[in-house]
């Protein structure tokens, strides 16, 4: 309580007075007056428009970040397809169990790496680049149709690393149109035969 009074007793109190300026009070009870006579209406300085010609901007460095490489240990994998679709994990921690969106619309990668011949498939989001799947396509991932959808496929993976911890999943993704579809199921058959 005593804190407060303090702190209210050393504030000034503010006026404006007759002519427009600025009346200061402090808490000893003397008074000081703002010039406010080079102030224009408009906001700015009395200068008028040669003070905003000689105006420069300009700040200097304080502190310089070196370039830094990420590595997302795709460096050495082709990528073979690139589409665009939303991913669905289905959720058996929800009662009832149910397909959750994983994020919004992002590219699905199928990469194969060049020197160990295995086969991922790779899903980030667009803009923070979180894995949102990531797993290898073994002779166990089979799609299946997803009913009801022209443009969706439903499978099943034994172990999925998007949380860093491998993971049983069973995911369905859908794809803006049904050539998009055909071709991710083309370009994943492609690799395991």
């Amino acid at each position: 309580m005593v804190a407060h009074s303090k702190i209210i007793r050393i504030l000034p109190a503010l006026a404006v007075n007759q002519d427009g300026g600025c009346v200061v009070t402090d808490p000893e009870g003397s008074t000081a007056v703002a010039n406010t006579s080079t102030v224009s209406k408009d906001g700015g300085g009395g200068g008028g428009a040669s003070a905003d010609a000689e105006h420069d901007p300009y700040f200097e460095l304080v502190v310089s970040l070196p370039e830094i490489q990420v590595k997302t240990n795709e460096e050495e994998e082709d990528e073979m397809v690139r589409l665009r679709c939303k991913l669905f994990p289905y959720n058996t921690l929800e009662t009832p169990a149910e397909w959750k969106e994983r994020g919004t619309a992002a590219h699905v990668k199928i990469l194969k790496h060049s020197k160990k011949k295995t086969v991922r498939v790779l899903m980030r989001r667009d803009k923070t680049l979180k894995i949102r799947a990531n797993h290898y396509i073994t002779p166990f991932v089979e799609l299946k149709p997803n009913c009801g959808s022209d443009r969706a496929w439903v499978w099943s993976v034994p172990a999925d690393l998007a949380d860093e911890e491998p993971k049983q999943e069973l995911f369905a993704v859908r794809f803006a149109n049904a050539q998009s579809k055909s071709h991710f199921c083309r370009s994943l058959y492609g690799v395991e035969n």
